[in-house]
């Protein structure tokens, strides 16, 4: 699935994308969500925009190993 860079790559959102993370235009609501989010909040948004963070901590893509 390819999201348009003229609109946030979370499902429904109708926001401008302000900034790009991972490849992914995110507006400011969803980017200040992203920043405040911990533990499993933070894991259900990544996953919603199609991210997760792998064993080392790092923030990648989600592959078919991690679904």
């Amino acid at each position: 699935m390819t999201i348009p860079d003229d609109r946030c790559s979370f499902s429904r959102c109708t926001g401008i994308p302000e900034i790009g993370y991972m490849g992914r235009p995110i507006c400011g609501y969803h980017w200040e969500q992203i920043c405040a989010a911990t533990g499993k909040t933070e894991n259900r948004l990544f996953k919603r925009i199609g991210l997760v963070r792998n064993r080392d901590g790092a923030v990648v893509p989600i592959t078919n190993d991690e679904k």
